[in-house]
């Protein structure tokens, strides 16, 4: 006794589809740009951002191996509310085949800048910054004070940097704010990074 049965089918032809999420600034602006891809979203109150069936070109052979075939880089930058972007995120090499490929979630690095472009002697200086909400912010500073005694001894190319940490924490907007120490005039350089459910961002832009 043959029965009928209502069946529904959906699929795409040809392309394989990525589904992309992760974690930035409330309601920045997540951009994804590749070769024959690009793509945005805008983030969440809570900094979390969601692409769904993005379409990938067909694999190309690699240079250095024809034999090899994979997508093209994608790489991911978030503009804040107060239009700073972000260092670009890209992705690691993606599986070839016709399947859907997810991956997630991305922590995109805070964005970061000074709050002046020049300050006076002894003026405090102010950094500050978008990220992930109530995530832990670590400041880095670096200085080249170590060269000289790395010259001395002939190592010109491995120049050392002294890396003194200092902790932040974004509220719950994601905005930080950092007042610099008082450090004697040399040529530093500062950047951020995240920790958001014990896993850390990628660091941000480098201030000089």
């Amino acid at each position: 006794n043959p029965q009928a049965y209502q069946t529904t089918v959906s699929a795409t032809i040809g392309e394989p589809k990525l589904t992309l999420f992760g974690y930035t600034s409330p309601n920045a602006l997540v951009q994804l740009d590749g070769q024959r891809v690009a793509e945005q979203v805008i983030a969440g109150q809570n900094g979390y951002f969601f692409f769904d069936r993005i379409f990938l070109p067909r694999p190309s052979a690699k240079q250095n191996n024809p034999a090899l075939q994979g997508y093209p880089e994608l790489c991911l930058t978030s503009i804040d509310t107060q239009s700073r972007i972000s260092f670009p995120t890209c992705l690691p090499p993606l599986p070839t085949g016709p399947f859907d490929i997810t991956v997630g979630p991305v922590l995109l690095p805070p964005t970061f800048t000074l709050a002046k472009g020049s300050f006076l002697p002894k003026e405090q200086i102010v950094a500050e910054g978008l990220t992930i909400p109530s995530s832990e912010v670590i400041i880095y500073l670096a200085n080249d004070a170590a060269k000289k005694s790395f010259i001395s001894r002939l190592v010109p190319a491995a120049f050392a940097y002294t890396l003194p940490q200092y902790q932040a924490q974004a509220d719950q907007n994601g905005r930080f704010e950092f007042n610099l120490p008082p450090i004697k005039k040399a040529n530093w350089k500062i950047f951020a990074g995240a920790i958001f459910q014990n896993s850390p961002t990628p660091k941000s832009n480098t201030l000089n």
